[in-house]
């Protein structure tokens, strides 16, 4: 998998993970943290953070 180019949609950056095949849900769901963990929760598309599984409560 190539680095994404500076200001890259971060679509694009996820798009690139699943398209890389393998294991595609796992890797998918490690390039979705650590986009959120470099752009925060903004950095996320607003109906990827609607359509997530609800987590349980702690």
């Amino acid at each position: 998998m190539r680095r994404p180019a500076p200001g890259r949609p971060r679509r694009g950056v996820v798009g690139d993970a699943a398209s890389a095949g393998g294991d595609m849900d796992t890797t998918c769901a490690m390039v979705g943290g650590i986009v959120a963990a470099r752009t925060g929760l903004d950095g996320v598309p607003g109906e990827w953070v609607n359509a997530r599984e609800a987590l349980p409560p702690l």
